[in-house]
């Protein structure tokens, strides 16, 4: 075996979930500086939030503050090009040995941890929980944070799913009214970031009942069948939920929600 290849071997996974979740919330950013002229921060703020039982309300109220939400933000992205080795790259800095970066990847979900309070307390989204958990699971040894972050993949999708079925009421969820309704709603949404990227194409699925459904049916079998499935084959194939999971989501920003598609981009 080569060095490079004993380091490579060596090499913690957190390392290119890192450098992966760097790009796509990079990104995201972007596209959300591009298409609604403002920053993250300031189009996730708001003056209503929650707040744990375990933390000082008072303590909340001055990480809202605009200037400190920019912080919190921005340092969350640093985080993540610093435990993706890039941080050190540009700095000129020697990269940690292995035993720094475990202190690397616990400082890493630290400071997550506070962006999600800080971003979670007033969106309340759902999609950023996966991203919480899985800063969490790096700080595992290799082989066990891989499969922690499948884990926590598996039931974040399967969860969605069971939802859809639990609350929508079985097999109400897939009538032609439910996709019908949700397509409508984001057609006629006030922001131009929420509506469809192809609004034509909204309408028309709107207009035909077998379209609704099959998006519907498609939707629970790719989210409590093929995904969870995935548990059950072989690495080399796992591709196949992940690329049900992007087309589904590039779905949704093409005839639903752009505002949707992209937000979840940071969670694929």
């Amino acid at each position: 075996m080569t060095a490079k290849e004993e380091g490579n071997e060596q090499q913690h996974i957190s390392i290119t979930f890192y450098q992966w979740q760097f790009a796509a919330t990079l990104v995201w950013w972007i596209l959300v500086r591009a298409l609604v002229k403002k920053n993250l921060d300031d189009i996730t703020q708001g003056s209503v939030f929650t707040c744990p039982s375990w933390l000082s309300d008072r303590l909340l109220h001055q990480l809202q503050l605009p200037k400190h939400r920019r912080i919190v933000f921005v340092a969350s992205l640093f985080s993540l090009a610093v435990g993706g080795g890039w941080g050190f790259a540009v700095a000129g800095v020697q990269p940690p040995d292995q035993t720094q970066q475990v202190f690397v990847r616990f400082a890493v979900a630290l400071v997550f941890s506070l962006y999600h309070l800080v971003e979670s307390s007033v969106t309340h989204r759902h999609g950023e929980y996966p991203l919480l958990y899985n800063v969490w699971a790096m700080c595992l040894p290799s082989l066990y944070a891989s499969a922690a972050s499948w884990g926590i993949a598996i039931h974040f999708v399967w969860s969605t799913g069971i939802g859809k079925i639990w609350v929508g009421g079985g097999t109400k969820w897939m009538a032609p009214s439910t996709m019908r309704f949700y397509l409508t709603t984001y057609y006629n949404a006030k922001m131009k970031l929420s509506r469809p990227c192809l609004p034509s194409l909204n309408r028309w699925v709107c207009q035909r009942s077998w379209a609704t459904v099959l998006i519907s049916v498609f939707t629970i079998l790719l989210e409590c069948g093929l995904v969870p499935l995935t548990l059950l084959l072989p690495a080399s194939l796992r591709w196949i939920g992940c690329t049900g999971m992007v087309l589904m989501h590039l779905g949704i920003f093409l005839i639903m929600s752009k505002k949707v598609g992209i937000v979840f981009a940071t969670t694929l």
